[in-house]
């Protein structure tokens, strides 16, 4: 690096003598366009469930899914390479700067995906044109957000960095808002109960305007306790309700959807099952792979026996039997024994359901809310943005990014809709121990004197 740009980097970390104006516009300018990013990117996902059968093969609900999820994930493996290529380039050439070509890269590859023809037009083409912007997307956003949590946090004074990044943080839920709506809790609502999907993002979104302002409430008590134990205490209190309150969501929802599974067991006898994620011209789609597809998007847990002599699939729905694979035949037996094609809204309990999805947006809150200042507190500014954009989008991307991709594949091989939460589960348990046993706190860390 050289002298000036040291200069430059270190003029930028002693900026904390900047006036109140100045931090408000620095704060409102940074969040304006990190919205946006993010109203780019969490579209796709938004859209996933309907666009799914456009993009991919059709004759599998299942399959065309999980190919939509996983060029959901592409997007967010990607993203660390572009923290490594633009925050590279922003502790070299400024922040500000990097920013903005970021927000240009995004808002190209959105704009081309709305031109992109589809799988009936031009075959396996229009997947891959699809991961190929998704790409394109991950590398901008994994450069935008530690320019701007970088740049916020810069101008902020020490004793109020929590506060003033939390701003940032906010931009994530505003950004899924304006695109609809938490990924899985709106899958799982969608998808497994029913819920008809304006009902659905209607309960999303308010969840998001309820829950957003405790971004701010979380960063700023961090810089009065701390940022860890917060971050920490959010993983593990997730960890831990999770079950309940995915199954409190069925209960609320769906009663009737609860009511028919309890009186109403399935089991799938076979062996010829794949476990699908990355859906291609090279997957088989065996009978039982179909019988699993069409349960689970019935949102139907399902117990998996061994096969039977003879048979390739052996299907048992309350007292009904089926052999091999038929839809019409699958069709009729959930309707003989009383399953619920969709979910009842006169029985919806609304204020319950809202309340746990408030609290489950709340415990994201607890963890994003103080992230961005505890990373900008662990680099010098020398190698700032490079260095905590990579760990967060390492984190956030690669672990956050393959939450729908592989619930959805554990839910289709399991046969129990609540076994893709084993997924965000473990890894919210393993932040604790590493993060309990490995990072330091620091909220008392000045980034300002660093020169």
């Amino acid at each position: 690096m050289s002298t000036a740009a040291h200069a430059a980097a270190g003029a930028h970390a002693r900026g904390s003598v900047v006036s109140k104006a100045e931090e408000r516009r620095v704060i409102i300018a940074s969040s304006v366009g990190t919205v946006f990013e993010w109203y780019d990117f969490y579209l796709y996902a938004i859209l996933a469930p309907f666009f799914a059968g456009l993009f991919f093969p059709p004759g599998n609900q299942t399959a065309a899914l999980l190919g939509a999820f996983g060029a959901y994930a592409a997007g967010f493996l990607v993203r660390p390479f572009g923290a490594i290529i633009f925050g590279r380039v922003g502790d070299l050439v400024g922040r500000k700067y990097t920013f903005l070509v970021t927000i240009v890269f995004m808002g190209l590859a959105t704009v081309l995906v709305g031109f992109l023809p589809t799988y009936s037009s031009i075959g396996f083409a229009a997947p891959l044109i699809l991961v190929v912007l998704r790409l394109i997307q991950g590398l901008a956003l994994g450069g935008e957000y530690g320019g701007a949590a970088t740049y916020v946090a810069e101008h902020a004074s020490d004793n109020k960095r929590g506060y003033a990044t939390s701003w940032i943080q906010t931009t994530a839920t505003v950004g899924m808002l304006l695109a609809t709506g938490q990924f899985y809790a709106l899958f799982f609502i969608q998808i497994y109960l029913k819920l008809d999907y304006i009902a659905t993002y209607t309960l999303i979104g308010l969840s998001l305007l309820i829950g957003t302002p405790f971004f701010l409430v979380f960063g700023a008590l961090s810089d009065r306790i701390g940022r860890k134990k917060i971050i920490l205490a959010g993983c593990l209190i997730a960890a831990l309700t999770y079950f309940p309150l995915f199954r409190g969501l069925t209960h609320y929802i769906n009663p009737a959807l609860e009511e028919y599974q309890q009186k109403t067991p399935i089991s799938v006898a076979a062996s010829d099952c794949n476990f699908h994620i990355f859906i291609g011209p090279w997957s088989r789609q065996t009978a039982c792979d179909r019988v699993k597809d069409f349960l689970g998007k019935a949102g139907l847990s399902f117990i998996s026996t061994p096969a039977e002599a003879g048979k390739d699939v052996v299907t048992r729905i309350g007292n009904i039997e089926l052999q091999g694979w038929d839809p019409a035949k699958f069709a009729a037996a959930l309707k003989e024994t009383g399953y619920p094609p969709k979910a009842d809204m006169s029985r919806v309990n609304w204020f319950m359901a809202e309340l746990i999805l408030v609290i489950m947006v709340i415990y994201v809150t607890m963890v994003y809310g103080p992230i961005a200042a505890f990373l900008v507190e662990l680099f010098p500014a020398r190698i700032r943005y490079t260095s905590m954009s990579l760990p967060y989008h390492i984190g956030n991307g690669w672990f956050g990014g393959m939450l729908p991709l592989l619930a959805t594949a554990i839910v289709a091989a399991a046969g129990n809709i609540y076994q893709g939460l084993w997924y965000p589960i473990i890894v919210a348990l393993m932040s604790v121990v590493i993060g309990g046993l490995f990072l330091r706190e620091t909220r008392h860390i000045r980034i300002h004197d660093e020169h």
